[in-house]
């Protein structure tokens, strides 16, 4: 399986100049961080998502050495609907949650059966001072769901609950930002733990 960090869109809500793959917790980029977990993970190969609005991000990940898509960032919906059209399989990473783990990655490539499945975690185990966004109900409990997905043309799919509370860290605004930031130890953590 590959994996698409999805790193082209504007980043309106940050009110900053720079863009958002970009920005740092604790000393490190955003799009590193992401890129980090993908390595040591056990998918095949990974590639960044850019778009238009994102050309300083597409520069520095060349830089890197990592393998680029160009889609129009129309918006989330929008890219994952082009990307399908390239590959009928893939996980899907948003550079804006930047506490993915490679034994988060590594969960979802071993229950992957054909079908795609959304990652989420239970919305009350959401870290206090993060922003919920993406909520829903499923057998009469709340979740949210991450981003952290396996995206296929499949008209089936299931969910997937990760027991990672940081995975609902997703950084669009500076008050984010800053609770990436809070939370940075306990992501190194976490992610030196055995997978």
């Amino acid at each position: 399986m590959i994996a698409i960090i999805l790193a082209g869109g504007r980043g309106r809500r940050m009110c900053l100049h720079g863009e958002k793959p970009l920005l740092e917790i604790g000393g490190v980029k955003m799009i590193d961080l992401v890129a980090d977990a993908v390595r040591k993970s056990l998918v095949e190969e990974f590639f960044v998502a850019v778009s238009p609005r994102t050309q300083r991000t597409k520069e520095y990940c060349q830089e890197r050495g990592f393998g680029i898509i160009e889609t129009g960032g129309r918006g989330y919906h929008a890219d994952i609907a082009f990307l399908l059209k390239s590959y009928s399989v893939f996980l899907s990473l948003p550079a804006d949650t930047p506490f993915v783990t490679s034994s988060a990655i590594n969960d979802l490539v071993r229950i992957y059966d054909g079908t795609s499945i959304t990652g989420c975690i239970p919305l009350d185990s959401v870290r206090r001072g993060a922003s919920p966004s993406c909520s829903f109900e499923y057998e009469g409990k709340l979740y949210l769901a991450v981003g952290v997905n396996v995206v296929t043309s499949s008209e089936n799919s299931k969910i997937f609950v990760f027991g990672n509370p940081l995975l609902g860290i997703n950084v669009n605004n500076t008050k984010e930002l800053k609770i990436a930031n809070r939370y940075f130890r306990d992501y190194v953590k976490c992610s030196a733990r055995p997978r």
